[in-house]
């Protein structure tokens, strides 16, 4: 008897785990991003406060096997040394587009422009001269995606 319980434990374990991994893979979102024009600079210009500045461009491709009603920019997070400097929501907008419409059909490919809406006040942690990573997090619906873009070099406007 004890084994027949123990049996049933072992399998239900099993079985538990097993759905747990599928479910994670299945809120991942299949999309594929190139980014183009990422700009970092620090505003130093006389007159106002020094604010941190980001903008860029990304081609977001759905490689779903159906449409992706809302694709979504959540946060952006930046990075020196693997220490978060910066986490903020992102302006994220198509580009070329008379809408605001963020739908993608199966494999369209869409054009956004990400940014801020004003500059962020500049982080003391933020080491100017080095170069900052970001971390870009995409949801639809209940799925994500996690974007990488490394090594981007700070300007600053004077």
């Amino acid at each position: 008897m004890i084994r027949i319980f123990l049996f049933i434990i072992i399998t239900l374990q099993f079985f538990s785990g097993c759905c747990s991994v599928s479910q994670t893979h299945n809120n991942l979102l299949n999309i594929s991003v190139n980014h183009s024009g990422i700009y970092c600079w620090l505003n130093l210009m006389p007159g106002g406060k020094p604010t941190f500045h980001i903008s860029g461009n990304l081609a977001i491709k759905n490689e779903e096997t159906f449409k992706i009603k809302k694709i979504g920019l959540k946060e952006i997070i930046l990075l020196q040394d693997d220490n978060p400097i910066y986490k903020f929501n992102p302006l994220f907008e198509p580009v070329n587009e008379d809408t605001s419409d963020k739908e993608l059909k199966i494999e369209e490919t869409k054009d956004f422009h990400i940014g801020l809406r004003s500059g962020l006040s500049i982080a003391t942690e933020l080491d100017s001269e080095r170069p900052i990573n970001a971390k870009l997090f995409f949801v639809s619906d209940e799925k994500t995606f996690e974007y990488n873009i490394l090594n981007i070099r700070i300007e600053k406007a004077y």
